[in-house]
């Protein structure tokens, strides 16, 4: 539940895509619904890319956002989570978290369950809030998420 969030999202009357607009935002005074705090790994980036994916790419005229006919098609994700939810609530929206290697042990997190280990006190992150316009209480929640290539880094579509 992230009702302060909500509530600004719901004040913005004026802009009629605010409820399907992914935020990044320092998230407080929310509660986590998913039983035990689960957070599901939707995918990974790994870097640098096998050379067979970048001749491949390479060949497409790609590589880069909008360029060539699928030379970012590498970049494509996609996935299901299922969210057990204990205990009665309402689901404004996910947060969306992402960890990196910089180099070596250098690590950064913006998950609530490993921020203090590999970025304490980093304030200069946050998480990605995607805002449901459904927003009832469930036991068992599905969303899935799309990332393409195409004019949007994410699109994402809920499934109750």
């Amino acid at each position: 539940m992230a009702p302060k969030i909500h509530a600004d999202i719901s004040s913005r009357k004026n802009d009629s895509e605010a409820a399907e607009t992914p935020y990044v935002v320092m998230l407080q005074s929310i509660e986590m619904l998913a039983e035990q705090g689960y957070i599901h790994r939707a995918w990974e980036f790994t870097h640098p890319l096998p050379p067979n994916v970048l001749s491949d790419s390479a060949a497409l005229g790609g590589g880069l956002i909008g360029l060539g006919n699928g030379g970012n098609d590498h970049n494509a994700r996609k996935c299901k989570a299922t969210f057990k939810v204990p205990r009665r609530g309402v689901v404004h929206g996910l947060a969306g978290y992402f960890e990196s290697v910089l180099y070596g042990d250098v690590e950064l997190s913006t998950r609530p369950d490993t921020i203090d280990m590999k970025s304490k006190d980093m304030i200069s992150w946050f998480p990605i809030f995607f805002p449901l316009k459904v927003r009832k209480a469930y036991f068992i929640f599905s969303v899935g998420f799309a990332r393409y290539h195409v004019r949007a880094w994410t699109k994402f579509i809920a499934c109750v």
